[in-house]
């Protein structure tokens, strides 16, 4: 494996089909603003959007399981 570090952004490694946290890290106020590429952000709105990414990611979660319950059920 090469030691050069990989310069593409979290979304052209995810279009790729890499994971952009394959170890499960929970996601910080400093991640978030080097992801989104905005370090100058304050951490009140860097927190609330980190809150709200989490909020989603929870209703997209049970949403899914209540899928696959339907599919089981049929």
């Amino acid at each position: 494996m090469s030691n050069k570090k990989d310069t593409r952004s979290a979304i052209e490694r995810f279009i790729a089909g890499e994971s952009i946290n394959p170890k499960k890290e929970d996601l910080t106020i400093e991640k978030f603003k080097e992801l989104t590429g905005q370090p100058d952000m304050s951490d009140a709105e860097a927190q609330e959007s980190v809150w709200q990414i989490g909020a989603l990611s929870r209703i997209l979660l049970d949403f899914a399981m209540q899928e696959d319950e339907k599919k089981i059920e049929e």
